[in-house]
C-alpha cells in the first residue's frame, strides 16, 4: 500500500485570501484552521486502508476509481473502505475524538 503523509502544503493567511479575493477574516482562518486540526486528529483513528484510501481521494485530488488502481484494489472495495472510513470519521468528529 503506497504511504500518504499527513503532512499538506501550508499557505500562509494573504495566499488564501488571494487565492479567494477575498478580504482577509482572522475569525474565518481561526475556525478553519480548527476545523482541520480535528479533522486530522480523526483521522488517526481510521485504520491504514481506510485512511489511505480517503487521503488519497479527498487530498490527493483522485477518483475512487483512481484510488482503487493505484492500490491494486477493486473500485468496490476502495468505495466500501471510503464509505466507512467518512462514516467513523464523522462519528469522531460528532463525539468530539
Amino acid at each position: 500500500m503506497p504511504s500518504v503523509g499527513t503532512e499538506y502544503p501550508q499557505m500562509g493567511i494573504q495566499d488564501f485570501a488571494s487565492v479567494a479575493g477575498a478580504p482577509y477574516d482572522l475569525d474565518d482562518e481561526v475556525r478553519d484552521l480548527v476545523r482541520a486540526e480535528r479533522v486530522r486528529a480523526a483521522l488517526v483513528h481510521l485504520s491504514g486502508n481506510e485512511r489511505c484510501a480517503i487521503e488519497l481521494a479527498y487530498f490527493g485530488g483522485y477518483t475512487y476509481r483512481q484510488v482503487a488502481r493505484m492500490l491494486g484494489e477493486t473500485d468496490a472495495t476502495v468505495k466500501c473502505r471510503m464509505r466507512s472510513g467518512l462514516r467513523r470519521l464523522r462519528d469522531g468528529l460528532n463525539t468530539g475524538r
